[in-house]
């Protein structure tokens, strides 16, 4: 299980995140800020998929509005991914609401620099173990993009299953689970 650290809660209460490489900062927290958010949301490279990329004034005015803190006290939300001691960005990570249909999804977003380096997986076991340990979640999904092998593979990497495929966020999606009992399975293997 990832180290929570209890004095270092964001505002809206979600907990800091340690692994042996990263820091996982909710947003709201030092230095996980609105321009923090920006850097990744409006990467082009990293929302390849969007006809026209995320601007900055977009995205400010949405991390602004608070939509992206609005389930913090079930304990979901996202956390900008550091490395563990410095405050190098590397991506962000979330355990949020899977648009209407009662599904909690994991997510990665990690920018191009710091690709290639297992550290979208290294975030996703301490969501994890954070959703099953701590919120109580099961199943956690993934919804990814078929021409999304990169992400396909992390999913694989990180022992979620195959479930099938879906409308989500607008867009067709293959979708992914893991669940508490094959998690827990996995780790002691």
């Amino acid at each position: 299980m990832p180290e929570q650290t209890s004095q270092s809660k964001s505002p809206n209460g979600l907990p800091l995140l340690l692994t042996e490489r990263l820091r996982l900062v909710p947003y709201g927290l030092a230095p996980a800020t609105v321009e923090a958010f920006c850097r990744v949301t409006t990467d082009p490279a990293i929302y390849w998929w969007r006809e026209a990329p995320y601007t900055e004034q977009q995205q400010t005015d949405y991390f602004e509005s608070g939509a992206l803190f609005e389930d913090a006290h079930r304990g979901l939300g996202a956390w900008a991914a550091f490395a563990r001691d410095e405050d190098v960005q590397l991506g962000h990570v979330m355990l949020q609401p899977l648009d209407d249909t009662g599904m909690i999804e994991i997510g990665w977003h990690l920018l191009e620099t710091a690709r290639g380096h297992g550290y979208a997986t290294e975030a996703a076991a301490a969501l994890f173990a954070y959703g099953f340990d701590v919120l109580n979640i099961d199943p956690i999904y993934a919804v990814i993009l078929p021409s999304n092998e990169t992400s396909i593979q992390v999913a694989k990497r990180i022992g979620m299953q195959p479930d099938g495929e879906g409308t989500y966020h607008d867009d067709h999606h293959l979708r992914f689970r893991l669940t508490r009992n094959l998690h827990d399975t996995q780790s002691q293997d």
